[in-house]
């Protein structure tokens, strides 16, 4: 990796502890030149603006997630209940943020790319046998996922949600 590589990589390390500590609304690039203790010159030679950083960083999510597909439902569930109990300390508030800013912008491919990436997630945990129950799981997430947003999802009713789609015997067909 390159000197140029590695400084544009910590710039992104530092840009998504900014985007998780303060949204994507919220966040200048002033915010990301403290947090990457850098130069605002020497942030403006990788990135010329917070959305241009929102997206490398959401792109390096993706690849990390490509590279880590889960095998088994339960596990990928289990992660999914932990984000959502915890999604103050995630990316998924500045994500939603950034869709609903962003989402009359003619480069729409971010969006559609986080929802193929978690679609490929599922599919893969139920060996691809039914792409409609994957699509199912899929919508029953993003149904919690704002729920949490919102501040109403509770721990037991998201136990119950997540126990009911494994009772389901999805992947273990």
């Amino acid at each position: 990796m390159t000197k140029s590589e590695l400084k544009k990589k910590l710039i992104v390390e530092a840009a998504k502890r900014v985007f998780v500590k303060k949204g994507y609304v919220s966040t200048t690039m002033q915010d990301i030149v403290d947090e990457a203790r850098i130069s605002r010159g020497g942030l403006y030679r990788y990135f010329t603006s917070v959305k241009e950083l929102f997206e490398a960083v959401m792109r390096n999510e993706i690849a990390i997630q490509e590279e880590n597909i889960y095998a088994d439902l339960d596990v990928f569930l289990e992660t999914q209940k932990q984000e959502l109990l915890t999604i103050e300390h995630t990316l998924r508030v500045a994500g939603y943020e950034f869709m609903m800013k962003e989402r009359n912008s003619p480069d729409e491919e971010l969006g559609k790319a986080l929802f193929k990436i978690s679609l490929k997630q599922i599919e893969h945990c139920l060996a691809e046998s039914n792409k409609q129950q994957a699509l199912g799981i899929m919508l029953e997430l993003e149904g919690l996922t704002v729920m949490a947003l919102t501040g109403i999802l509770e721990e037991t009713f998201l136990t119950e949600r997540l126990e009911i789609i494994l009772e389901r015997g999805w992947g273990n067909e």
